[in-house]
């Protein structure tokens, strides 16, 4: 069954929008570091700042929200997060282009990489779906905490699906030092998450 139909039965917790913090924060990571906006402007755009930014903004509006589930939630926030980096790049005048499509784009795909690390689409029902959702918040908690060139790895290689040897060139690192680094990052993630799967 679509994950978008069963979906319906979830409560929208708008009220505690601040948990959203880790996964609008790997979607921008993950964003600025397929696209290069940092480097491109001087690292005048931080993360940490637009993902606050996204998360004021939106509580600052959430009476505005018309959705009822998680996933209508999370849709709303990427849009909100999308229309922030691109005022940031309009505001430094150095593009002329629009690329607001192409930044919920790249968001929009990646937090459907996201899930499907976690969700298997011929097997989901409502309560799993739920359940999964909360787990991609500890997923991208737990990827926060990986080191950064392990990090990299792993949004390189799960969130832009490229491949070992794509990645070692992007970073300067052979195939097989690369493919260390992401087995290394997997071990961690599994450690990160149940742990903190023990600790809830």
């Amino acid at each position: 069954m679509d994950s978008e139909h069963t979906d319906t039965t979830e409560t929208c917790p708008i009220t505690d929008i601040g948990k959203y913090k880790p996964y609008l924060t790997v979607l921008a990571v993950a964003l600025f570091q397929k696209t290069g906006i940092q480097r491109s402007y001087s690292n005048k755009i931080e993360i940490e700042d637009i993902v606050q930014e996204t998360l004021l903004k939106a509580w600052e509006k959430r009476r505005t929200f018309s959705g009822r589930t998680d996933r209508e939630l999370r849709v709303w926030l990427r849009t909100t997060l999308a229309n922030l980096i691109t005022d940031k790049i309009r505001g430094l005048g150095t593009e002329k282009r629009d690329v607001r499509k192409e930044i919920q784009l790249n968001l929009d795909r990646s937090s459907q990489n996201l899930e499907e690390l976690l969700i298997d689409r011929q097997t989901a029902t409502p309560s799993t779906l739920a359940c999964r959702r909360e787990e991609t918040n500890r997923l991208c908690e737990a990827i926060l905490r990986l080191r950064p060139t392990t990090q990299a790895v792993i949004l390189a290689r799960h969130i832009e699906g490229k491949t070992f040897r794509e990645i070692g060139t992007s970073i300067g690192k052979t195939r097989e030092a690369v493919t260390k680094i992401w087995a290394r990052g997997l071990v961690e993630l599994q450690f990160f998450l149940g742990k903190e799967g023990k600790n809830a």
